[in-house]
């Protein structure tokens, strides 16, 4: 067996060994000091949701409209909620003052940009992944923050708020004058109306989700039970402590298994087809280097003399 033949055959089996190695990576379900179990890493609509609902806060980025930053990013620290403990609504609420440097800014201009990481549940830290590992989820959601003005509404993000921050009842009053404990600071209960919805929660590079997806806190469509009131085990979204997973199937190729194969068995084709070609040249010259070897000069002559054409 020559070199050539030696290393295409190396090659094919490394290949053969990775997609059978790829095909059964798994992924272990993510603890965290919030007592919930993480949903399987590839429905990333339902682990965008979980890792909104088990955070509490991230940080803001307006465009400054103040001073020598105006035009620039800024970011802040802002408390959010999505909804009370078990209760995922999906809409990100905030109470935030009028004083307050990134609303100064949404005046302006409402875009932002809001990131939360999974290092605030712990689990990051368990495992020693660094909050820029990509298996530390981390969500960016870009949109534009809107004030809410429905007294419904109002109250749909009092309890939202003030059940993950209870230090935050005394910011806030209904009296319209806005007499609220701390002074006339004027807090209000704002939105993220959501466009984009980025994350990255594991190798291979980060996902959008669609709003749809979001909506219905899964990447699963034709799923009704998944509304956005509350995220649903049953439904396949979330696991609930007492039934964990001892760890979870990673599909990296997307369930396109038949795509994968064929277009492995084109490239190995391709490969071996000009490998062949490459060798058999070689072997062709070398045979015709031996031949002409064998021949006599007027043989020689006939092969490298052209043909004498007299014109008359």
């Amino acid at each position: 067996m020559n070199t050539t033949r030696l290393l295409f055959l190396l090659l094919l089996s490394s290949f053969l060994s990775l997609l059978v190695a790829a095909s059964n990576i798994t992924s272990t379900p993510h603890h965290g000091n919030t007592g919930i179990i993480s949903p399987s890493y590839s429905d990333k609509a339902a682990t965008a949701r979980w890792l909104v609902h088990n955070t509490n806060w991230g940080t803001m980025s307006t465009i400054s409209s103040r001073g020598q930053t105006n035009g620039k990013p800024f970011s802040n620290i802002a408390s959010f909620s999505d909804g009370s403990p078990g209760q995922s609504t999906g809409k990100l609420y905030f109470l935030r003052s009028a004083l307050d440097a990134s609303m100064i800014d949404i005046q302006h201009n409402d875009a932002v940009s809001f990131a939360v990481s999974e290092v605030q549940t712990g689990y990051c830290q368990g495992q020693n992944f660094d909050a820029e590992d990509p298996r530390c989820a981390r969500l960016s959601l870009s949109g534009r923050l809107k004030v809410v003005t429905s007294q419904d509404e109002i109250e749909i993000a009092k309890n939202a708020i003030f059940a993950k921050h209870p230090g935050m009842k005394g910011w806030y009053s209904d009296d319209k004058k806005g007499d609220d404990a701390m002074g006339d600071h004027d807090f209000k209960f704002w939105t993220l109306e959501l466009e984009e919805i980025w994350l990255v929660d594991f190798f291979g590079g980060p996902a959008l989700i669609s709003l749809d997806a979001w909506n219905r806190g899964t990447d699963k469509e034709g799923v009704t039970a998944i509304l956005p009131e509350s995220i649903s085990s049953d439904a396949g979204s979330s696991v609930q402590v007492g039934s964990e997973p001892s760890s979870y199937q990673v599909n990296i190729f997307g369930g396109n298994y038949w795509l994968v194969m064929a277009v492995a068995f084109i490239g190995i084709f391709t490969f071996g087809f000009v490998l062949g070609r490459s060798s058999g040249r070689h072997s062709f010259s070398t045979g015709s280097f031996e031949k002409l070897n064998k021949t006599n000069d007027l043989e020689l002559e006939e092969i490298y003399e052209p043909s004498r054409i007299t014109l008359t």
